[in-house]
């Protein structure tokens, strides 16, 4: 459970319930949403479309699957687990993708938890590394065992790919 403190900002408590993609279809609407204004508008799509693409990680027989995570009754966070992410890394597979807390719980260990989730479902399907790609947050994963596997630019932006070990070889 999180609770405001003073400031607004949320402050760090013990129970940070995750729940796979299928079990929180009620909560499509506001987790697309959040998926289309964080990367989606900014590729073309709209937010039905996002919304759709969104139900590909919410089937429980999948290899790819999707995780919210709450806050009470109050989704929060979601992650996905996808084959692939990057066209330009079409050989690096499975990804952890689209990454997202709400900016006021940020800094709550919501995003930890939900790493957490998709690299047990990673391990649960027997891979042994994963990767993700990212602008900004290189200090942040890398303080999860996350190591730079490779950088690349795109659109003048510089990003770092970047791998965990699950399973040793």
């Amino acid at each position: 459970m999180i609770r405001r403190t003073h400031g607004g900002r949320a402050a760090r408590v013990d129970a940070r319930p995750i729940r796979p993609l299928w079990e929180a279809i009620e909560d499509f609407p506001e987790t697309a949403l959040w998926l289309w204004r964080e990367w989606g508008r900014n590729q073309g799509s709209s937010s039905a479309e996002t919304g759709e693409w969104l139900t590909g990680y919410a089937d429980p027989a999948g290899r790819e699957i999707g995780f919210v995570a709450y806050c009470r009754t109050r989704p929060v966070g979601v992650a996905l687990l996808r084959d692939h992410d990057l066209a330009s890394f079409r050989k690096l597979t499975p990804w952890l993708s689209s990454l997202f807390v709400l900016p006021c719980f940020r800094g709550t260990g919501i995003g930890s938890h939900l790493i957490q989730a998709v690299e047990r479902a990673a391990t649960e399907r027997d891979v042994r590394r994963l990767y993700l790609y990212t602008p900004d947050l290189e200090r942040f994963y890398a303080r999860r065992r996350w190591l730079v596997h490779d950088r690349f630019s795109l659109n003048d932006r510089d990003f770092a790919v970047m791998s965990r070990q699950l399973v040793e070889a």
